[in-house]
């Protein structure tokens, strides 16, 4: 899991300033909080999922929409690995990513126009390197379960970091 400070200097290379980033300053401070160790954000956008106000994040690793409400998190994500198709749409000033996930159809609305077409092409292209390396290095569904629910642990406050990353070499040992 990066720190604060490194996913602040992600989050401003990607050009998310502070002025761009006022209505969801709650979300990209919980960011760090959810990604794992070594993954990296890719693209960041302000979006609107399922009637919820909150970020879309790609990393290297997988799709992450976060919202923070008042007294939770909620957090998605989504596996390239398991995303079918991806398409966009654009109006005069915002856009809809729509992706097609294990059977569903998910829409994600009130993107930046300027910004969604750059977002496909980067989701499509960790759609493709994670095709290529499920090739090379499949993973096992055992340990993807694990790793998910020792990830829901931690966000329940069950564990703490220090435990959750324990059990994480632990289980990429077994």
């Amino acid at each position: 899991m990066p720190t604060q400070q490194e996913a602040r200097a992600q989050i401003k290379r990607l050009g998310f300033n502070r002025i761009r980033s006022w209505m969801v300053l709650r979300e990209i401070k919980q960011l760090p909080q959810v990604l794992l160790e070594g993954e990296n954000i890719e693209f960041l956008v302000y979006g609107r999922y399922q009637h919820h106000h909150g970020i879309l994040a790609a990393t290297n690793q997988r799709l992450i929409f976060l919202e923070k409400r008042l007294f939770s998190l909620h957090v998605e994500t989504f596996d390239y690995h398991k995303i079918a198709a991806v398409g966009f749409s654009t109006g005069i000033l915002f856009g809809s990513l729509e992706i097609h996930v294990s059977g569903n159809h998910l829409r994600i609305s009130g993107i930046d126009k300027t910004r969604i077409q750059p977002l496909v092409a980067t989701i499509r292209q960790r759609i493709v390197q994670s095709v290529e390396s499920a090739k090379t290095f499949p993973l096992n569904e055992d340990i993807l379960i694990k790793l998910e629910r020792l990830a829901r642990l931690k966000e329940q406050g069950v564990i703490t970091n220090e435990e959750m990353l324990e059990q994480k070499k632990r289980i990429w040992a077994s």
